[in-house]
């Protein structure tokens, strides 16, 4: 039976290839213009991750007004972010998410006050929020905005390009993102989108240090995410003995320029973005076309001509074992797994450019007779599922 795993990379040949060539050449230009490309109005700085960018951002704005401890955010977002914040003593604030998980400007607008130094407007999965009004609200109240287009970085049909709106903009080059280096401070792009923080960054970005350690990084993200069927739960293993003897190394996410594999990697990446964004929307307004009549299932995001770098369901039903439907899914050789913590009933499907027609009927099949079963569970047992 054809397996249909979860994807945390879309890599070719040349990617392999290129941490061979990353020992000769420093790709750091190439990949900068290529990111210049699509935001030309904005200053590019190349980091180590997004979590650095925004840490970078914080500090500086802290700098600048003490007296401002509040950022707001989504109420449904990776715990990076919110971890991060927490970490430099900020305070988070959070505005509901509408259905599509996305926030928008009249959810933010009555949490701006006094204290508030910034607000980070996501766009979650890939799914463009209306990053338009929230910037425009931002500009007419103050606010610093930060357009965390952490898992896009590419151009959007339309030349919608997310990440170039409000003050900053932040790309994660992480697994599972629309552009893949790895894992742990594999890389990242912050964008400086007005004139006026140019020199407020540019010392403390011309002293940043290289990323150390990203060849282990890279074999680790092998071992753990592209490989794991062949390396099992060694690589798992190998991890925890680093941890016991004190040769892991904890700080992934302090900031660095990004290194010269992690610019590599990401350059013949942007070689293939168009193609993957034009594939993988087309996949989606598949499962849109095979998934959108069921009445277990809503899809949050499947919008009509809608790029995700990530495809997820809401499952209806109520009291579902979720351990058992991955369980479920898995023994018919298809991937899933749950989103952030916060919204328990999502579920992450199989989302690639190379998935054909047949493989979307084939995982949407899976899934609507899985729920199905759970289904006739749930009423013999007495409970109900949500409309």
């Amino acid at each position: 039976m054809k397996r249909y795993p979860l994807t945390y990379a879309e890599w070719g040949w040349r990617e392999y290839i290129s941490v061979i060539t990353s020992f000769f050449a420093d790709y750091s230009s190439d990949l900068e213009g290529k990111i210049q490309a699509i935001y030309p109005d904005s200053d590019i700085a190349l980091l180590n991750s997004a979590r650095g960018g925004l840490r970078l951002i914080i500090d500086r704005l802290i700098a600048l007004n003490p007296e401002k401890k509040e950022v707001i955010v989504p109420n449904y977002i990776c715990p990076s972010v919110t971890d991060t914040l927490a970490s430099m003593g900020v305070s988070v604030i959070y505005a509901p998410v509408g259905s599509n998980l996305n926030v928008d400007a009249e959810a933010i607008g009555p949490l701006i006050g006094q204290e508030t130094l910034a607000v980070i407007a996501v766009h979650m999965y890939g799914c463009v929020a209306q990053i338009e009004a929230i910037a425009q609200l931002c500009e007419e109240s103050g606010v610093v905005l930060i357009d965390d287009a952490a898992q896009l970085g590419v151009k959007l049909p339309g030349n919608v390009c997310p990440g170039s709106f409000g003050d900053f903009g932040l790309i994660s080059f992480a697994q599972s993102k629309s552009i893949v280096t790895g894992v742990r401070g594999s890389g990242g792009v912050l964008l400086i989108n007005k004139p006026k923080w140019i020199s407020a960054f540019r010392g403390e970005l011309s002293r940043l240090e290289p990323a150390p350690g990203r060849h282990f990084q890279f074999f680790y993200f092998l071992g753990q995410y592209q490989f794991v069927r062949v390396f099992g739960k060694f690589v798992y293993y190998m991890e925890r003995i680093c941890v016991k003897t004190g040769k892991h190394r904890k700080d992934y996410y302090s900031a660095h320029s990004i290194s010269k594999l992690d610019a590599a990697i990401a350059s013949y990446q942007y070689d293939s973005a168009e193609r993957r964004v034009r594939n993988k929307t087309r996949v989606v307004q598949w499962y849109r076309q095979h998934l959108e009549g069921c009445k277990l299932i809503q899809l949050p995001q499947a919008k009509s001509g809608n790029y995700l770098s990530r495809f997820f369901v809401q499952v209806n039903l109520a009291n579902i074992n979720y351990r058992k439907l991955r369980k479920s899914l898995s023994e018919m050789n298809i991937g899933a797994r749950n989103g952030y913590p916060g919204r328990k009933r999502l579920m992450e499907l199989p989302l690639s450019s190379k998935m054909k027609e047949s493989d979307v009927v084939a995982v949407s099949t899976a899934l609507k007779e899985s729920l199905l079963h759970f289904d006739k569970q749930t009423l013999s047992s007495g409970s109900y599922h949500h409309s």
